[in-house]
């Protein structure tokens, strides 16, 4: 059995819509738009590592263009939409140059990474947009950067069963985990960004806890979360 962090994340959310429909309100998928924002920073990081250099709000507007513009135009979007999406992703790309993540302050380590961890039955397959060290430090700490999650405060990613999932199958780096995600939803105006850190004396707990959810899945356990049903409504669609 091979599973994801999102599957944990969808399982542990409602068994029976994970066995019905497969997706959840919770792990929703990301936009064009917001998919071109991502590809973007990840392209203009790579392109910054490859020649020692740094991100910055130009670098990634000309990486953008290549991208969007022939997404938006395969989509068929009407050229004032496309313009729209341009000048909020401009904002965007404003603000990402003004955190330390994006500066000389840290050194990128990898770029879209994977990770598999093996579970009591199976194997899980963890995957992340970015990995950084800070710059000159004694590397006791590693900084997984995730561009794929909406509206995911501080207070909830920390327990959140796709961040640990994660942070489980990245927990081989031996080094305390900073996580860290960059929010890239349209209907903000400016980039959100949420973090959390888990300490190697967190593993632990965190590997019991995914493999308590992925036994679940492992034997195939169905119930329907009623508690959820009235806020989700996703199977009656």
């Amino acid at each position: 059995m091979r599973i994801s962090a999102r599957d944990i994340l969808r399982f542990a959310y409602c068994p029976a819509l994970y066995w019905e429909v497969g997706a959840t309100r919770q792990a929703s998928e990301l936009s064009i738009v917001e998919e071109a924002a991502r590809l973007s920073i990840l392209s203009a990081e790579q392109r910054a590592l490859d020649k020692d250099s740094l991100v910055a709000p130009l670098k990634l507007m000309n990486t953008w263009d290549k991208i969007w513009w022939p997404l938006a135009l395969s989509n068929e979007l009407p050229a004032e939409e496309i313009e729209k999406a341009s000048r909020k992703a401009l904002i965007k790309f404003n603000d990402y140059c003004k955190y330390d993540i994006s500066t000389s302050e840290y050194t990128t380590m990898g770029i879209d990474i994977k990770s598999e961890v093996s579970l009591p039955h199976g194997v899980l397959e963890g995957e992340i947009d970015l990995i950084k060290v800070r710059t000159g430090a004694e590397h006791k700490e590693v900084t997984l950067i995730d561009f794929g999650r909406k509206n995911l405060p501080r207070a909830i990613m920390s327990n959140d069963l796709a961040v640990l999932a994660n942070v489980h199958a990245f927990s081989g780096l031996a080094k305390q985990i900073s996580y860290i995600c960059v929010d890239l939803s349209e209907e903000n105006e400016k980039l959100r960004i949420a973090a959390c850190s888990f300490d190697r004396e967190d593993f632990g707990q965190i590997a019991r806890t995914i493999d308590y959810v992925s036994e679940g899945i492992y034997k195939k356990i169905n119930y329907r979360s009623t508690w959820l049903c009235e806020e989700c409504d996703l199977c009656s669609r």
